[in-house]
């Protein structure tokens, strides 16, 4: 590690600093793997750099590697301002050094930014993140982000030019892995567009893929993923009325979570549980899961996901002939999906609801 930091100084033209006892300390922690042991300790040692030779200029390293054990534990709220405290601190520190510019733990704050709907703040970071001075791998995940927010904006068409491009930057980086993301992110766009038959066809040998057990932080990224899309494309696949593909994905989605230890994988298995329980004719069963999910997200401020299960809970007491149930839960549903700026979602929240309501007045004339 000396070797390293000297190297960036004399590339810098600037003299090494030596890194205090505070930030040395934690990076041991680290290393050793003793990650609540760092989380534990970090206010303490945030505290002893201010009184250290050059310890102000490594504290933004030290907040954005909390930032990063937040992330971690999906404590999404902290995470973010963790994360943006520290990057807001972070240019011409020492710091900017011991955490590679940066770019990681921004692209980290982008996919938190997405999980808690602020698709504006996503959107402005991925593109700073897509500059061509960033690293292919962190321009990728940004490029990737930028896709996301498009689509859920209704702005498929761009989605899709933005998924070429971040395909050929998975080419170019020669990481089959990443390929199968941006695959799977493909997938995802096409179930915002409608286009569910699609969308199941391409998911369904992506997503069995990125299930597949692999030690390490690849394979939890991989599994982390086939959850999250294949969740989100069973949901669509319920709504399609498409019982087998929603069936098949809900498998998969509960097959990859498997023992990952991430509490935002809960709410999406529970939520793909529901819509295939729903999907083979027992509404009422699929509606402890639901709201399970729903409670579940909401606490880990996973508003998006919140709002879909709120969608569900209304689908759910549709189906089972509640009618005035039914409606407050779109109506929950759809306002924070337009509050968030959701355009996808709430288009869909308006279909779900008018097809309700058409049932409904069905059954009352009968």
């Amino acid at each position: 590690m000396q070797a390293v930091d000297r190297l960036r100084a004399v590339r810098s033209g600037q003299r090494p600093v030596r890194p205090p006892p505070a930030w040395a300390h934690a990076r041991r922690l680290l290393a050793r793997g003793e990650h609540d042991r760092f989380l534990a300790e970090a206010p303490a040692l945030r505290h002893q750099l201010a009184g250290q030779p050059h310890g102000p200029g490594f504290e933004p390293a030290l907040i954005l590697a909390t930032g990063a054990e937040l992330a971690a534990r999906d404590l999404v709220v902290p995470a973010i301002a963790t994360l943006h405290e520290g990057l807001r601190l972070l240019p011409g520190t020492p710091a900017e050094d011991e955490v590679g510019g940066g770019g990681w733990h921004a692209l980290a704050l982008v996919e938190l930014l997405l999980v808690a709907g602020d698709l504006a703040a996503a959107a402005a970071w991925a593109e700073r993140l897509a500059a061509p001075d960033r690293s292919l791998e962190v321009r990728l995940g940004a490029t990737r982000a930028a896709a996301h927010v498009r689509s859920q904006r209704g702005e498929h068409e761009a989605a899709h030019q933005l998924l070429n491009a971040a395909t050929g930057m998975a080419d170019r980086s020669r990481s089959r892995l990443q390929a199968t993301l941006v695959e799977a992110d493909r997938a995802v766009v096409l179930a915002g567009h409608g286009r569910t038959a699609e969308a199941v066809r391409l998911l369904a040998p992506a997503a069995e893929e990125l299930a597949r057990p692999v030690p390490g932080g690849h394979g939890q990224l991989a599994a982390t993923h086939a959850v999250a899309t294949g969740s989100t494309v069973a949901l669509a696949a319920h709504d399609a009325g498409d019982e087998l593909g929603t069936r098949q994905l809900a498998e998969l989605v509960g097959r990859a979570a498997g023992d990952v230890p991430r509490p935002l994988l809960r709410p999406l298995v529970l939520l793909a549980d529901a819509a295939a329980l729903a999907a083979t004719g027992d509404p009422w069963a699929a509606e402890a899961p639901a709201f399970d999910a729903g409670r579940q997200a909401a606490a880990l401020g996973a508003a998006p996901l919140a709002a879909r299960a709120l969608r569900l809970q209304g689908d759910l007491a549709a189906a089972t002939g509640r009618g005035a149930s039914a409606g407050p839960l779109y109506e929950r549903a759809l306002q924070e999906q337009l509050r968030l700026g959701l355009r996808v979602d709430a288009a869909a929240t308006r279909r779900a609801r008018s097809r309700a309501a058409a049932s409904d007045a069905t059954s009352d004339r009968r």
